[in-house]
């Protein structure tokens, strides 16, 4: 049966994710950003692709740097408050979020994240102990 998280847990969960979602972001963006820098970003009018040297690449490098710092904070923060699923406090219905935020039932839907599903054996364990 799904019951709401504790504020506490569900926090940690929101920071450990950006967390995640920062540092792939960051690898990603630091070796496509090295790629563009060192090859170039496609074919010339003369159809050559410049490549520059390992020296000017080290140059540019503190560029790199930045412009991937930039892009992993500011990607993850999107995706951060972006809801994609809902679920009725109610009967449980859950559904893509398209905006309505009542059910027909007359429950709320709410983000899906805030929830958990706990079996009713493992529950009835906790509330003997």
């Amino acid at each position: 049966m799904w019951i709401m998280k504790p504020d506490r847990e569900y926090n940690k969960q929101k920071r450990i994710g950006f967390l995640k979602n920062v540092i792939k972001t960051f690898i990603i963006s630091f070796i496509l950003t090295s790629l563009a820098a060192k090859y170039g970003l496609g074919p010339t009018r003369s159809g050559i692709t410049p490549t520059i040297s390992w020296l000017e690449f080290l140059d540019y490098f503190p560029l790199i740097i930045i412009v991937s710092l930039i892009l992993s904070i500011f990607i993850p923060l999107s995706d951060l408050y972006r809801i994609s699923n809902l679920i009725c406090n109610k009967c449980f219905t859950v559904k893509s979020n398209d905006g309505e935020k009542h059910c027909e039932c007359g429950g709320k839907f709410i983000d899906l994240r805030k929830m958990q599903w706990v079996d009713k054996k493992s529950e009835g364990r906790k509330s003997k102990k």
